[in-house]
Parts: structure tokens; C-alpha cells; sequence
């Protein structure tokens, strides 16, 4: 199914908040973990203290069953990345697997997957959507500083043609234009950019995302491994049960299994 992308996207807080609340049950001290978050449009979102959305359900559940309490905090990225490489015991939700080598100098703890997040090629309306690396290679693919490539991309970026530019609405306007053939990335940022570009020949296919990526809970090295492995069980009994799938229906998969670490030896 191809769709023309439209519609007003959520908008994205920039500055962190200094509030904490707290989410599930109360638990013993040592069951109390600072959990900074991200602020996802239309996934998880903080206004006054109070979070919503579908993945904010999720890690009340998860602390549910967990037997956790999660203090939380609106953190943005960079300094969510510096606050986990101190040495206090605190997590952050969510982070997409594939960039934490790229991203952490200091050796930081995953949990399993617990988010997915699916980017899309976006292309003109009159233009064929491509689905393999070898469709890439022949485009022109445009970025902003704040793309995040597929890392089957990533590993070839330098055989590709690629127009960088400083936003994601001018990377969306050099697409409508046939400066550029190609954008991937996610629906919601990609809604924001189109909206902020005043563009409606762009399409992609919704059945079709042409990388899914599997995001985490990030721990400090001080987290306790025992905690983790908690919190492990309980996103796996959510996977099992079909609460994941049942709360997050945009954004997991059917075939978690694939997504799991690999024994040792394998």
C-alpha cells in the first residue's frame, strides 16, 4: 500500500524538565530506578508531569511486573548519553541498539528490545519506492544532521550519492523539487518535516519499511545486573501474553525472536 504522507505532527519538547514523577508501584529503595526518557510524538510524551501515550503504558507495566519503581525524567538526547556514562544507577528509554557503540564512549547495559521504530523510503509521487541497497546506490539520497542512517546504509555510505542540508524540511523540499531522489527515515519526524516544507508529493509505502530497528533501556554500568535481568523477564512475559503487540501495534513485531540475543557460541 502506497500513502501520501500529511497530517500535524505532534510537537517535540527541547528542553529537559527538572520534575521527577514516578511510575508504578512503590517499591523498596533499592527497587527505585531514575529513568530518563525520550520525548516520542504520539509514543511517549510529558507535559507538567504527567507522561502519556502507548509506550509510557508499557513501562508502567513493565515496572508492574518488574517489582521496580521508575522515577521519571524529559531528558533530550546528548545529555541523557552523558548522564548514563556517570556513575550513578539510572537507565534511559528508549535507544535504538544499533548506535549505542557509536554513541557511548563508556560501556552502558541493554535491556531486550522493548520499542521498534521502522523507517521508510520516502520518494516522489511519480517515482518508484525502492526496497534493496541496490536501488540506493542509484539514487540521490538526501539527509539533515539529524539522520540516523540504517546501518546497511551506513556501511556503504561512502559508495552513496548523498545531498546533505541543514534541516529536515529542506531535505524534504529538495526531494518535492527532484534535487534528491530518496529520504528515509520515520513517519513522525518525516510528518514534521512535510508539514514544515509545505509539500504533498511525497509518498512511501506502509507495508514496506525499509529498516526496522530494535530500541532498549539503556543502563549504567551501576545497575545492578540482577535488576536487569527483571526487567528482561518482564518484557518477555509482556512479548509472550500479546501485551506488547496489544499496546504498542505501530511500533513492534511479530517476529521478536529474531531480535533477541544470540546464545554464546552461535
Amino acid at each position: 500500500m502506497k500513502r501520501a504522507v500529511s497530517g500535524r505532527p505532534f510537537k517535540v519538547c527541547l528542553a529537559a524538565m527538572c520534575l521527577f514523577f514516578s511510575v508504578g508501584h512503590k517499591a523498596a529503595a533499592d527497587d527505585t530506578l531514575r529513568l530518563y526518557y525520550l520525548a516520542l510524538p504520539g509514543l511517549l510524551e510529558g507535559e507538567n508531569g504527567a507522561n502519556h501515550g502507548p509506550l509510557a503504558k508499557v513501562i508502567r507495566e513493565v515496572s508492574k511486573r518488574a517489582d521496580v519503581e521508575f522515577q521519571l525524567q524529559y531528558m533530550v538526547m546528548n545529555r541523557m548519553i552523558r548522564e548514563l556514562q556517570t556513575e550513578e544507577a539510572a537507565a534511559g528509554v528508549p535507544q535504538l541498539g544499533a548506535m549505542i557503540k557509536f554513541r557511548y564512549e563508556r560501556p552502558v547495559q541493554l535491556s531486550l528490545p522493548i520499542v521498534f521504530r521502522r523507517d521508510y523510503a520516502f520518494v516522489r509521487t511519480n517515482t518508484t519506492i525502492p526496497h534493496t541497497l541496490n536501488e540506493i546506490r542509484k539514487m540521490v539520497l538526501v539527509i539533515s544532521p539529524m539522520t540516523t542512517l540504517p546501518p546497511p546504509l551506513n556501511v556503504i555510505r561512502d559508495e552513496l550519492a548523498i545531498l546533505e542540508t541543514h534541516s529536515d524540511a529542506s531535505a524534504l523540499t529538495l526531494l518535492s523539487k527532484g534535487r534528491a531522489d530518496v529520504w528515509i527515515n520515520d513517519e513522525t519526524t518525516t510528518r514534521a518535516g512535510i508539514l514544515e516544507a509545505d509539500v504533498d508529493n511525497i509518498k512511501y509505502d506502509a507495508n514496506r519499511p525499509f529498516y526496522v530497528w530494535p530500541a532498549h533501556m539503556v543502563f549504567s554500568k551501576s545497575v545492578s545486573p540482577a535488576l536487569i535481568k527483571r526487567i528482561d523477564a518482564a518484557i518477555l512475559s509482556m512479548v509472550r501474553d500479546g501485551t506488547m503487540d496489544r499496546a504498542l501495534p505501530k511500533n513492534f513485531v511479530s517476529n521478536y525472536n529474531a531480535y533477541l540475543p544470540k546464545p554464546k557460541g552461535n
